[in-house]
Protein backbone atom coordinates (compact mmCIF):
# COMPACT_ATOMS: atom_id res chain seq x y z
CA UNK A 1 0.00 0.00 0.00
CA UNK A 2 1.18 3.70 -1.35
CA UNK A 3 -0.88 6.30 -0.13
CA UNK A 4 -0.42 9.95 -1.46
CA UNK A 5 -2.86 11.95 0.33
CA UNK A 6 -6.31 10.43 -0.09
CA UNK A 7 -5.37 8.27 -2.40
CA UNK A 8 -3.88 4.88 -1.88
CA UNK A 9 -1.73 2.26 -4.53
CA UNK A 10 -2.66 -1.36 -3.77
CA UNK A 11 -1.09 -3.95 -5.73
CA UNK A 12 -3.66 -7.21 -5.54
CA UNK A 13 -2.25 -11.22 -6.62
CA UNK A 14 -6.13 -11.66 -6.48
CA UNK A 15 -7.72 -12.06 -10.34
CA UNK A 16 -10.69 -9.79 -10.26
CA UNK A 17 -13.10 -12.80 -11.16
CA UNK A 18 -16.04 -13.49 -8.77
CA UNK A 19 -15.20 -10.83 -6.13
CA UNK A 20 -11.77 -11.87 -5.33
CA UNK A 21 -9.66 -9.42 -6.09
CA UNK A 22 -12.40 -6.81 -4.31
CA UNK A 23 -11.98 -8.86 -1.01
CA UNK A 24 -8.53 -8.93 -0.90
CA UNK A 25 -8.38 -5.29 -1.33
CA UNK A 26 -10.70 -4.75 1.89
CA UNK A 27 -8.09 -7.43 3.58
CA UNK A 28 -5.03 -5.47 2.91
CA UNK A 29 -6.60 -2.13 3.70
CA UNK A 30 -7.39 -3.56 6.96
CA UNK A 31 -4.06 -4.97 7.86
CA UNK A 32 -2.55 -1.55 6.59
CA UNK A 33 -4.92 0.18 9.24
CA UNK A 34 -5.30 -2.42 11.85
CA UNK A 35 -9.02 -2.30 11.58
CA UNK A 36 -11.26 -5.26 10.85
CA UNK A 37 -12.24 -6.33 7.74
CA UNK A 38 -15.77 -5.62 8.40
CA UNK A 39 -14.85 -1.84 8.92
CA UNK A 40 -13.92 -1.46 5.52
CA UNK A 41 -16.21 -1.21 2.45
CA UNK A 42 -16.05 -0.06 -0.93
CA UNK A 43 -18.71 3.18 -1.44
CA UNK A 44 -18.30 2.85 -5.59
CA UNK A 45 -16.21 0.74 -7.91
CA UNK A 46 -16.90 -2.24 -7.60
CA UNK A 47 -15.99 -3.13 -10.80
CA UNK A 48 -13.14 -0.92 -11.48
CA UNK A 49 -9.73 -0.54 -10.67
CA UNK A 50 -9.95 2.64 -9.23
CA UNK A 51 -12.82 2.37 -6.24
CA UNK A 52 -13.39 4.78 -3.51
CA UNK A 53 -12.85 3.70 -0.21
CA UNK A 54 -14.41 4.16 3.78
CA UNK A 55 -12.89 2.87 6.84
CA UNK A 56 -15.85 3.36 9.35
CA UNK A 57 -16.15 2.56 13.40
CA UNK A 58 -17.38 -0.56 14.10
CA UNK A 59 -20.05 -0.10 15.92
CA UNK A 60 -21.78 3.12 14.55
CA UNK A 61 -20.82 3.36 10.82
CA UNK A 62 -19.56 6.83 11.20
CA UNK A 63 -17.19 7.23 8.50
CA UNK A 64 -13.75 7.63 9.75
CA UNK A 65 -11.40 8.03 6.38
CA UNK A 66 -12.84 7.82 3.13
CA UNK A 67 -9.90 7.32 0.27
CA UNK A 68 -9.83 6.61 -3.47
CA UNK A 69 -7.86 3.46 -4.15
CA UNK A 70 -5.67 2.14 -7.26
CA UNK A 71 -5.84 -1.42 -7.80
CA UNK A 72 -2.68 -2.08 -9.58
Amino acid sequence: VKEFGNTLVVQLTKEPQKGKANKQLLSVIAEYYGVKTSQVIITSGNTSSIKRISIIEDYRWAILKNYHAKVI
